[in-house]
C-alpha cells in the first residue's frame, strides 16, 4: 500500500555542511523539506520507493538525488528498506506506465511504502522565459494534485525549460494513480533563488468513499447495532449504478471477515455496501461479530465486481486482474484477484471449486471478472 507521496528537490546547498551559510537563502524549501521527513515518520513505512533522475541502480553509490531527500527523512526516520528506481532515459508515459506496475507490486507484496519523487524543476529561470512558464505549469498540477496536467505539459515547452524531475513526477503520479486512491495535494513550497526551481509538495492519500461508508457504517453498527443512512453528495457511480461488492476486514494483515454479492441484490453500490459491510462484520461465520476494541485496528477494502464473462479454460486467468468464479448446478463460488498466496490460476480455481463445495471431477463452468478494489 502507498501511504503516502512526496515532490522533493535534491541541492547538494540544503545540506548545511555543504551549503556553508548559503542553505539560508532557501529556508522556504529546507522547512518544507524537514515537514516531509515529519510526515514519513508519522507513516513509518516499512519501505521508502525513491525515484531519482540521476539514478544508476548499477551503481551501488548513492546519487545526489538520492542521497539529499534521505538527508531529511532520516533526520526524523531511519527504519525502512530503501528501493531505489531510474527514469532510464523513459518518456513521461512510460514512467507513468512503471508507476502503475510499482503500485501493483508493493500492494501484491504487502509493502507499507512511501514514494518520493526526487527533482528540481527549471534550470532556466533567469536565463529563458520558458523556464518560468514550465514553473508555473508544474507547480499548478502539484498544487491541484492534476496529474493529467502534468503529463500534458507541451514537450517543446518541457525541452526549453530545461527541467529535470518531470519523470520521476509521472512515475509517482502511476504509483498513486495505479493504487487507486485520491489523494490531498499540497504544495509546500515553491522557491528559485539560484536559477533552478525548487518544489517540495506532498500527496496524502485519503479514504474513498466506498471503503468511508462501510467503516462508519460498521462502526455504527458494532457501537448502535443500528446502520446508516446513505449520505448525500455520493460519486454517481455509487448512487446509480449496481454491482456485486465484497467488503474485507483485517486485523494485523489476518482476515477477520469478509461477505459479498457475486451480482447485485440492491438498487445501488452505496446500498450492496452498507448490506455487505454488516455482514463482514458480523455474519461471516468463520469469525465471530467485530467488537469495539477491534475497531481503530480494523483496515477495510471494498471490491466493486465488475460483470462476468464465461471462459473456456483456466488458461484464460490471470491471478492479479482477474478473479475467477465456478459453477455446477445450484453450486456457485467465486475468489477475488490479487489475493495472498494465490500464486496460480490453477489455484485460484481449486480455492474456489472448495468454498462452492464442487468437486474437482465434477463438470463445471467458469467465469472471470474484474474488480475496482479500494483500500
Amino acid at each position: 500500500m502507498v501511504l503516502a507521496a512526496f515532490v522533493m528537490p535534491h541541492p547538494p546547498v540544503m545540506i548545511p555542511e555543504i551549503g556553508g551559510g548559503r542553505e539560508k537563502e532557501i529556508q522556504k524549501t529546507i522547512d518544507a523539506c524537514h515537514e516531509c521527513g515529519r510526515e514519513i515518520a508519522r507513516f513509518k513505512p516499512d519501505t521508502i520507493v525513491l525515484c531519482s533522475p540521476h539514478a544508476n541502480v548499477r551503481d551501488e553509490e548513492l546519487d545526489h538525488g538520492t542521497t539529499v531527500p534521505l538527508y531529511f527523512v532520516e533526520k526524523y526516520y531511519p527504519d525502512y528498506e530503501l528501493i531505489r528506481v531510474e527514469i532510464a532515459g523513459y518518456s513521461l508515459q512510460e514512467n507513468y506506465e512503471y508507476g502503475k506496475k510499482l503500485a501493483q507490486y508493493l500492494n501484491e507484496n504487502n509493502k507499507r511504502a512511501v514514494f518520493i519523487a526526487s527533482g528540481d524543476l527549471s534550470h532556466v529561470l533567469f536565463t529563458s522565459e520558458e523556464g518560468a512558464r514550465l514553473d508555473v505549469e508544474i507547480t499548478g498540477a502539484l498544487a491541484d494534485g492534476d496529474f493529467k496536467r502534468l503529463m500534458s505539459i507541451p514537450p517543446e515547452l518541457i525541452e526549453k525549460g530545461a527541467e529535470c524531475g518531470l519523470r520521476p513526477f509521472a512515475m509517482m503520479a502511476g504509483v498513486l494513480n495505479g493504487d487507486n486512491r485520491a489523494v490531498t495535494p499540497k504544495l509546500l513550497s515553491y522557491e528559485g533563488t539560484f536559477g533552478v526551481g525548487y518544489a517540495v509538495a506532498s500527496f496524502i492519500p485519503r479514504e474513498s468513499e466506498q471503503v468511508k461508508l462501510a467503516r462508519v457504517n460498521i462502526e455504527s453498527f458494532v457501537k448502535t447495532g443500528k446502520t446508516i443512512e446513505i449520505p448525500e453528495n455520493l460519486p454517481d457511480e455509487m448512487l446509480n449504478k449496481k454491482a456485486g461488492v465484497f467488503v474485507s476486514l483485517k486485523i494485523n494483515g489476518n482476515l477477520r471477515g469478509c461477505i459479498g454479492t457475486i451480482t447485485p441484490v440492491t438498487e445501488s453500490v452505496a446500498q450492496e455496501i452498507l448490506r455487505n459491510s454488516v455482514c463482514a462484520a458480523a455474519e461471516d461465520p468463520r469469525f465471530p461479530p467485530v467488537e469495539v476494541n477491534e475497531l481503530d485496528n480494523i483496515t477495510y477494502s471494498v471490491d466493486v465486481l465488475g460483470a462476468p464473462e464465461a471462459i473456456e479454460s483456466v488458461h484464460e486467468l490471470d491471478v492479479i486482474k482477474y478473479g475467477v468464479i465456478v459453477a455446477s448446478g445450484f453450486k456457485r463460488g467465486l475468489l477475488l484477484p490479487n489475493l495472498d498466496g494465490v500464486d496460480t490460476a490453477e489455484q485460484q480455481v481449486s480455492i474456489a471449486l472448495q468454498k462452492a463445495g464442487i468437486r474437482k471431477d465434477e463438470p463445471y463452468t467458469l467465469e472471470r471478472f474484474e474488480v475496482i478494489r479500494y483500500t
